[in-house]
């Protein structure tokens, strides 16, 4: 039982745990996830930029609903490469 004081659980879902606190100590599995977090809100924050300019490009007034796909006019200088790679990750 005093094991199980000293468990961490990394998944609830498919019942993944570590003996100790990983969080004292950001090691392993606990610094894996750190990563992860930071990585993806780098990718996060590069992606809502797009996000944030290209409505106002194609629906300015905001009235239309609009789905578009390739080589849209007025998105030229836009990364899309870069905004498809982050969705990769």
């Amino acid at each position: 039982m005093k094991e199980e004081e000293h468990k961490t659980i990394l998944d609830h879902i498919d019942n993944i745990s570590v003996p100790s606190d990983v969080f004292s100590e950001p090691t392993n599995e606990f610094w894996a996830l750190i990563c992860l977090r930071y990585g993806l809100d780098f990718l996060y924050q590069q992606v809502i930029q797009i996000d944030k300019i290209t409505p106002s490009r194609l629906n300015p007034e905001g009235k239309m609903k609009y789905v578009a796909y390739g080589n849209v006019p007025g998105t030229e200088d836009i990364p899309k490469t870069l905004s498809t790679c982050s969705f990769h990750w």
